[in-house]
């Protein structure tokens, strides 16, 4: 996400590492998820977008194949900004921001269940119009669970 962005960790004990390579500027700011009732192939469709001009957006996905996923969406800049104005619906978490020798990094990650199918997007306004940032966006299949218990409604013949 620039210098910012999200992970996901589906289960117990994954790491996640965050690197960059070393012509980057040295400021990172990144937000970890841990999604619990991720399916075994979680990913479903993403999109990734840049800019430097209002709204700081991640791009559309394609359709999600089910209802129920969980959208993860994250803008990243390259200053010290503050964001605003969040695509309605998803909760937001804390505003990560670093600053390293003069070289400033932010992101801020955000989540939805979705209740249906369809393309999906995130946005933000940033404080200031012109900084750089980029914006991504991925949905995640949920497991849908075990196969029922079978129950025994009746015996046939009731006597043995």
């Amino acid at each position: 996400m620039g210098r910012g962005g999200a992970g996901l960790a589906a289960r117990p004990g994954v790491r996640v590492t965050v690197g960059a390579p070393p012509a980057s500027p040295p400021a990172t700011a990144a937000t970890v998820l841990d999604v619990n009732g991720a399916s075994a192939t979680p990913l479903d469709v993403t999109a990734t977008n840049s800019g430097n001009t209002p709204p700081a957006s991640t791009g559309t996905t394609a359709t999600t194949t089910q209802a129920g996923e969980i959208a993860i969406g994250d803008i990243g800049w390259n200053s010290n900004v503050t964001p605003s104005a969040q695509t309605a619906g998803y909760t937001t978490t804390a505003v990560q921001q670093s600053t390293v020798s003069g070289s400033a990094a932010g992101e801020q990650a955000a989540f939805q269940v979705l209740s249906s199918t369809g393309a999906q997007s995130y946005s933000a306004t940033l404080s200031t119009s012109t900084v750089a940032w980029t914006g991504a966006i991925a949905t995640f299949k949920v497991s849908t669970g075990p196969p029922p218990v079978p129950t025994i409604s009746s015996f046939n013949p009731t006597r043995g």
